[in-house]
């Protein structure tokens, strides 16, 4: 029997197995940052990852290391005019940015979060800029991804998801060995034999892009030089496909599937061999060995995963993390300025800054070492345009049509979108319309300020069935963040007396309801979307309260509201 303080072997060789290719990935672009470009780090924030960094510190001591946060301006990062020191010399004066660095190194934390704009400007960096390497950390969840086009350009993908703290002692790097591979690195030769196989590799791995097999064959013959290999050996391929191609591969073939060509090349000619060897080139690897080195290097979920061709790993190819946002759709009327720093996203007030700097031209020009006239800025003289951001408002109304009682809330309901709307024209408002009946709530009326459309999809809405108030909740809070997106204020409207009687999944159960609506509700409130709750019921009920409480919303009480007291009702909390 175990001791309680010991862990399986399995979870054990994994850790070990994290290290080693955590250790080696690292060495190899030390070794040859120019062409594998860098390492994707996945792992949430944690003790583990800082000293990883801490690490990295010691391993890039020759090289400038720089920690940039997903909402980085342009002009950090490709530099700009320094407006100050322009006006101070008398002439351009430019900064330098973070991709414009020689032998230089990106900490890119929370990568997850980058707009497909920012993958894009990295992306680019990456191809202009040969010193420039990236060490990106990925702290997403299933729901997020890093750009394709990022992770396309690094050579390495490392998990530090199962690490223990203590197993960070044994990251360590051999810097003289390092060093004499960095010397010896231009004098091993990449073979044509190599390529080939790595490429086949690619292929039987379903792995589309060219950059893969390029990438593994720079990552083994850095592995060659890090191993004291005067060319590229086998071990060095193996090492390659695990470090570069395993965490690519979308398939696994079996064993048993070979291609028609390979069976065909398996007894070659004897003069074929012969040319081989005269040319200097390793014979090929047999497939079974590739597929050992890639299948001891994945994780088991992964590994199943692959195994399964119905369960190919999930690949997004959009780039919608959770820091995407847009503030607003619309410029409003003009604030006062304000002091700030001027770079591409903001405008100068030119004429603010020119009074902000005139009381003290006196005392700077006796203290500059120049006699001609001019004016003097300094950088806390500059003011910045400022502007009143304005959204469509978008105006969600989620209706109970469940129920004796519901063509009669339907019916009211119907009125006061249409005065809502006929008010949206000097206001720019739109409205959205949901319904939840029977087993599920759906969009009756995506957002419009169309009066024509409206009329035309609010007529005929069915009526009667269970309460899949959950279900209302679940939509309205899609919807809502998709507004969001879009750059809309979305504001909510549920029009119910709280009491759900179906979950999510359709099945009839009070309790289960209870419990989906108090969860989607405080998602709801954690997202701070503005929220009022009309208990439309003939009595106030308790239910709707208590689901005005967990939505952090106004509630009103509204048994008997005709559409116009209904309208004003909702105007006057959601201005």
């Amino acid at each position: 029997m175990p001791k309680n303080n010991e862990q399986p072997l399995d979870a054990y060789d994994t850790q070990n197995l994290q290290i080693s290719m955590l250790i080696n990935g690292l060495s190899l672009v030390s070794i040859d940052h120019k062409n594998l470009r860098g390492l994707l780090l996945k792992g949430r924030p944690s003790p583990i990852r800082q000293k990883i960094f801490n690490s990295i510190k010691t391993l890039f001591a020759d090289y400038k290391l720089q920690k940039i946060h997903p909402q980085v301006l342009d002009s950090e990062l490709f530099g700009g005019l320094d407006f100050a020191r322009t006006f101070e010399t008398g002439r351009p004066v430019r900064t330098n940015g973070y991709l414009n660095h020689h032998k230089s190194i990106i900490l890119l934390s929370m990568a997850e979060r980058l707009e497909a704009s920012l993958v894009c400007k990295y992306s680019t960096a990456l191809d202009l800029n040969n010193d420039l390497s990236f060490i990106v950390s990925d702290e997403s969840t299933d729901e997020e991804t890093v750009g394709e086009a990022l992770k396309d350009r690094l050579a390495f993908s490392i998990s530090i998801e199962n690490l223990h703290y203590s197993q960070t002692k044994h990251i360590l790097f051999d810097l003289t060995k390092i060093k004499l591979a960095q010397e010896a690195l231009p004098s091993i030769p990449i073979d044509h034999n190599v390529i080939k196989t790595l490429t086949e590799v690619c292929v039987r791995l379903g792995i589309n892009s060219l950059r893969a097999p390029i990438l593994a064959s720079y990552a083994a013959r850095a592995s060659a030089a890090f191993s004291n290999n005067p060319k590229i050996l086998e071990e060095d391929i193996v090492t390659s496909i695990k470090l570069v191609l395993s965490h690519r591969a979308r398939i696994l073939p079996d064993e048993n599937d070979v291609p028609e060509d390979e069976e065909q090349e398996t007894n070659p000619p004897d003069n074929n061999e012969t040319e081989s060897l005269e040319d200097g080139l390793e014979p090929t690897i047999p497939a079974e060995m590739l597929l050992d080195a890639i299948k001891s290097s994945l994780s088991p979920e992964v590994l199943k995963n692959l195994i399964d061709k119905s369960k190919n790993l999930k690949v997004q190819k959009n780039n919608s993390g959770s820091g995407k946002k847009k503030l607003s759709n619309r410029r409003g009327r003009p604030l006062s300025s304000r002091a700030g720093k001027l770079d591409n996203t903001k405008r100068l007030d030119i004429t603010e800054t020119l009074k902000a700097a005139a009381p003290w031209q006196t005392i700077r020009k006796k203290r500059s070492l120049n006699n001609y006239s001019r004016i003097i800025i300094r950088s806390e003289d500059i003011r910045i345009k400022r502007h009143q951001e304005q959204s469509d408002r978008l105006i969600i109304f989620t209706v109970d049509a469940s129920g004796t009682s519901a063509l009669g809330r339907l019916g009211e309901t119907k009125g006061a979108i249409e005065i809502l709307l006929s008010e949206a024209y000097a206001r720019r408002d739109q409205v959205a319309l949901i319904s939840f009946r029977g087993q599920t709530a759906q969009i009756e009326l995506p957002p419009t300020r169309s009066l024509v459309q409206t009329k035309k999809r609010l007529a005929g809405l069915p009526a009667g069935g269970g309460t899949p108030l959950a279900s209302g909740l679940s939509v309205s809070y899609n919807l809502a963040l998709q507004a969001k997106s879009r750059g809309l204020s979305p504001s909510l409207a549920f029009l119910t007396d709280g009491k759900g009687n179906i979950t999510l999944d359709g099945t009839p159960s009070r309790v289960g309801s209870a419990s989906e609506t108090k969860d989607l509700a405080q998602k709801i409130s954690f997202a701070k979307i503005p929220t009022i709750v009309i208990d439309i019921s003939n009595r106030p009920q308790s239910e709707a309260k208590d689901l005005a409480r967990n939505l952090i919303a106004t509630y009103l009480a509204l048994p008997r509201a005709d559409s116009r007291r209904l309208s004003a009702a909702v105007t006057s909390v959601m201005d």
